[in-house]
């Protein structure tokens, strides 16, 4: 078992946590350092800044039979708009399935994406100007450049064809008539379902409110990450606290 490492904080591990902006429940992929084509997919549980990552322990399968286990690492962790890699190694188990690894020193960011996308749930009005006319969606995620939205119907919509939303954010900032331009489109036959990803037509001031929106919400979003303040420390009573005394 390694040492944990004392809770001293350098500003090279204040800048690194907020580059690793781990959500509780979040995907987290770990692959065996020995050999990288060893990997499984666990769920991030905690974080505590500067000493350790608390993750779903991970199953390296060999074989139908034999499985392997291994104390070093290499992480990968999207979030956003960038996938964040960086080395870990064990430190301890902390309940059963539950382990701690070392918080990384240093992280290289790669970004996958044009803006940050933020998970919502949002009933949108759909005006499609088509036969199907208007209809109520989900809007799943929001960035400052589009939105994906979930439209509970098969409905056929060419790429590069427009459409206007009309909605309310979350901090009851009322969207209306917003024009979009469809950039993919999915069919869900077996659940009867249409995914849209959209892009914003053109700079407007409801964009710009959505902009300024997805700003604060990202810098809310860090402050909540596994029950840190806007310190960088502990929150009083988090999960964190909790599950690591």
């Amino acid at each position: 078992m390694r040492e944990i490492p004392e809770n001293t904080e350098t500003e090279d591990q204040k800048d690194n946590f907020y580059l690793i902006p781990f959500r509780l429940g979040a995907d987290i992929i770990l692959k065996a350092a020995v050999n990288p084509l060893l990997r499984a997919k666990g769920t991030v549980y905690g974080a505590v800044p500067g000493q350790v990552i608390m993750v779903e322990e991970p199953q390296f399968v060999l074989n139908e039979r034999f499985t392997f286990i291994c104390e070093e690492f290499e992480c990968v962790y999207l979030h956003n708009i960038h996938l964040i890699k960086f080395k870990s190694e064990f430190v301890k188990e902390i309940i059963s399935g539950v382990i701690a690894i070392t918080y990384p020193k240093a992280v290289e960011r790669v970004q996958i994406r044009a803006h940050a996308r933020l998970s919502v749930d949002i009933e949108t009005e759909v005006f499609l100007g088509t036969k199907d006319g208007t209809c109520t969606a989900v809007m799943e995620d929001l960035s400052v450049g589009g939105c994906r939205l979930q439209l509970p119907m098969l409905v056929q919509v060419p790429k590069g064809a427009k459409f206007n939303l009309s909605f309310t954010m979350p901090d009851n900032t009322i969207i209306k008539n917003l024009s979009c331009v469809v950039m993919n489109i999915k069919l869900v036959h077996g659940k009867k379902i249409t995914v849209i990803g959209a892009r914003f037509a053109k700079s407007s001031p409801a964009v710009r409110k959505i902009e300024q929106f997805c700003r604060l919400f990202g810098e809310e979003e860090i402050c909540q990450i596994t029950g840190v303040d806007p310190n960088g420390l502990p929150a009083p009573g988090s999960l964190v606290n909790r599950i690591w005394k």
